[in-house]
Protein backbone atom coordinates (compact mmCIF):
# COMPACT_ATOMS: atom_id res chain seq x y z
CA UNK A 1 0.00 0.00 0.00
CA UNK A 2 2.76 2.44 0.95
CA UNK A 3 4.72 1.54 -2.20
CA UNK A 4 1.69 2.35 -4.40
CA UNK A 5 1.22 5.68 -2.62
CA UNK A 6 4.88 6.70 -3.03
CA UNK A 7 4.92 5.63 -6.68
CA UNK A 8 1.79 7.69 -7.37
CA UNK A 9 3.32 10.64 -5.53
CA UNK A 10 6.57 10.22 -7.50
CA UNK A 11 4.66 10.06 -10.82
CA UNK A 12 3.01 13.34 -9.92
CA UNK A 13 5.89 15.29 -8.34
CA UNK A 14 9.08 14.06 -10.02
CA UNK A 15 8.14 14.93 -13.64
CA UNK A 16 7.05 18.44 -12.65
CA UNK A 17 10.23 19.09 -10.66
CA UNK A 18 12.38 17.48 -13.37
CA UNK A 19 10.84 19.70 -16.06
CA UNK A 20 11.69 22.78 -14.00
CA UNK A 21 15.25 21.56 -13.41
CA UNK A 22 15.75 20.82 -17.12
CA UNK A 23 14.60 24.34 -18.00
CA UNK A 24 16.86 25.81 -15.31
CA UNK A 25 19.88 23.83 -16.52
CA UNK A 26 19.22 24.88 -20.10
CA UNK A 27 18.78 28.54 -19.26
CA UNK A 28 21.88 28.76 -17.06
CA UNK A 29 24.38 27.04 -19.36
CA UNK A 30 26.33 28.17 -22.38
CA UNK A 31 25.28 26.43 -25.54
CA UNK A 32 27.14 25.84 -28.76
CA UNK A 33 25.27 24.00 -31.50
CA UNK A 34 26.99 22.06 -34.27
CA UNK A 35 24.16 20.78 -36.37
CA UNK A 36 22.65 20.86 -39.84
CA UNK A 37 21.10 24.26 -40.40
CA UNK A 38 18.07 22.96 -42.22
CA UNK A 39 16.74 19.45 -41.70
CA UNK A 40 13.63 20.06 -43.80
CA UNK A 41 9.99 19.67 -42.91
CA UNK A 42 9.65 15.92 -43.41
CA UNK A 43 9.53 13.66 -40.35
CA UNK A 44 12.93 12.81 -38.88
CA UNK A 45 14.21 10.22 -36.44
CA UNK A 46 16.07 12.04 -33.69
CA UNK A 47 18.46 9.76 -31.85
CA UNK A 48 20.46 10.30 -28.68
CA UNK A 49 22.44 7.86 -26.57
CA UNK A 50 20.62 6.43 -23.60
CA UNK A 51 22.63 8.25 -20.93
CA UNK A 52 22.12 11.63 -22.61
CA UNK A 53 18.35 12.06 -22.51
CA UNK A 54 18.15 14.95 -20.07
CA UNK A 55 18.33 17.84 -22.52
CA UNK A 56 16.58 16.10 -25.42
CA UNK A 57 13.43 18.30 -25.27
CA UNK A 58 15.52 21.43 -25.73
CA UNK A 59 17.78 19.90 -28.35
CA UNK A 60 14.63 18.96 -30.26
CA UNK A 61 13.37 22.55 -30.05
CA UNK A 62 16.55 23.61 -31.88
CA UNK A 63 15.19 21.80 -34.94
CA UNK A 64 11.45 22.28 -34.54
CA UNK A 65 9.76 25.38 -33.17
CA UNK A 66 6.46 23.54 -32.75
CA UNK A 67 6.84 20.11 -31.15
CA UNK A 68 5.31 17.29 -33.16
CA UNK A 69 7.14 14.19 -31.99
CA UNK A 70 6.69 10.86 -30.30
CA UNK A 71 9.51 9.49 -28.18
CA UNK A 72 10.00 5.74 -27.70
CA UNK A 73 10.08 5.16 -23.94
CA UNK A 74 10.27 2.08 -21.73
CA UNK A 75 6.99 0.98 -20.16
CA UNK A 76 8.71 0.44 -16.80
CA UNK A 77 8.42 2.84 -13.86
CA UNK A 78 11.51 4.88 -14.80
CA UNK A 79 10.13 5.15 -18.33
CA UNK A 80 6.82 6.44 -16.95
CA UNK A 81 8.73 9.17 -15.10
CA UNK A 82 10.51 10.19 -18.30
CA UNK A 83 7.27 10.00 -20.29
CA UNK A 84 5.42 12.32 -17.92
CA UNK A 85 8.41 14.69 -17.81
CA UNK A 86 8.68 15.14 -21.57
CA UNK A 87 4.94 15.80 -21.82
CA UNK A 88 5.70 19.12 -20.08
CA UNK A 89 7.63 19.99 -23.26
CA UNK A 90 4.77 19.10 -25.61
CA UNK A 91 6.19 15.73 -26.68
CA UNK A 92 4.17 12.53 -26.87
CA UNK A 93 5.37 8.97 -26.25
CA UNK A 94 5.21 5.45 -27.58
CA UNK A 95 5.64 3.07 -24.68
CA UNK A 96 7.10 -0.37 -25.05
CA UNK A 97 9.89 -2.80 -24.41
CA UNK A 98 12.64 -4.20 -26.60
CA UNK A 99 12.05 -7.60 -25.00
CA UNK A 100 8.28 -8.01 -24.89
CA UNK A 101 6.72 -6.04 -27.72
CA UNK A 102 9.52 -4.75 -29.92
CA UNK A 103 7.66 -5.45 -33.18
CA UNK A 104 4.57 -3.53 -32.00
CA UNK A 105 6.70 -0.56 -30.92
CA UNK A 106 8.54 -0.61 -34.26
CA UNK A 107 5.23 -0.61 -36.15
CA UNK A 108 3.89 2.27 -34.02
CA UNK A 109 7.05 4.25 -34.75
CA UNK A 110 6.74 3.61 -38.48
CA UNK A 111 3.06 4.60 -38.40
CA UNK A 112 3.89 7.79 -36.47
CA UNK A 113 6.56 8.76 -39.04
CA UNK A 114 4.09 8.15 -41.88
CA UNK A 115 1.53 10.31 -40.01
CA UNK A 116 4.03 13.19 -39.96
CA UNK A 117 5.47 12.84 -36.46
CA UNK A 118 9.17 13.03 -35.69
CA UNK A 119 10.46 10.13 -33.62
CA UNK A 120 12.83 10.33 -30.66
CA UNK A 121 14.75 7.17 -29.85
CA UNK A 122 17.75 5.94 -27.93
CA UNK A 123 19.37 3.52 -30.38
CA UNK A 124 21.44 1.81 -27.69
CA UNK A 125 18.55 1.22 -25.29
CA UNK A 126 18.65 0.94 -21.49
CA UNK A 127 20.26 -2.49 -21.43
CA UNK A 128 23.03 -1.66 -23.87
CA UNK A 129 25.52 -2.38 -25.11
CA UNK A 130 26.33 1.27 -24.56
CA UNK A 131 26.73 3.44 -27.66
CA UNK A 132 25.99 0.57 -30.04
CA UNK A 133 23.09 1.02 -32.42
CA UNK A 134 20.33 -1.62 -32.28
CA UNK A 135 18.43 -2.72 -35.39
CA UNK A 136 15.12 -0.93 -34.68
CA UNK A 137 16.20 2.57 -35.67
CA UNK A 138 17.71 1.31 -38.93
CA UNK A 139 14.57 -0.66 -39.82
CA UNK A 140 12.38 2.37 -39.05
CA UNK A 141 14.49 4.62 -41.27
CA UNK A 142 14.57 2.09 -44.13
CA UNK A 143 10.80 1.48 -44.07
CA UNK A 144 9.94 5.20 -44.05
CA UNK A 145 12.95 6.76 -45.84
CA UNK A 146 13.28 9.09 -42.82
CA UNK A 147 16.59 10.78 -42.04
CA UNK A 148 18.32 9.98 -38.76
CA UNK A 149 19.79 12.93 -36.85
CA UNK A 150 21.97 12.17 -33.85
CA UNK A 151 21.57 14.83 -31.16
CA UNK A 152 24.10 15.02 -28.38
CA UNK A 153 25.02 17.31 -25.55
CA UNK A 154 28.47 17.46 -24.02
CA UNK A 155 28.68 19.49 -20.81
CA UNK A 156 32.03 20.99 -19.88
CA UNK A 157 31.28 20.69 -16.16
CA UNK A 158 29.13 17.97 -14.63
CA UNK A 159 28.46 15.60 -11.75
CA UNK A 160 28.36 11.92 -12.57
CA UNK A 161 26.33 9.44 -10.55
CA UNK A 162 27.84 5.98 -10.21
Amino acid sequence: MAKKFFRALALFAVPFIASILIRLIYLTNKKEFHSPQNVGDEPIIFACWHGELLMLPYLYSKYRKTPHAKVLISSHFDGMLISKTIKYFGLDTIEGSTNRNAARVLMQGIRALKDGYDIGITPDGPKGPRHEVADGIIAMAQKTKAKIVLVEMKPTKFWQLR
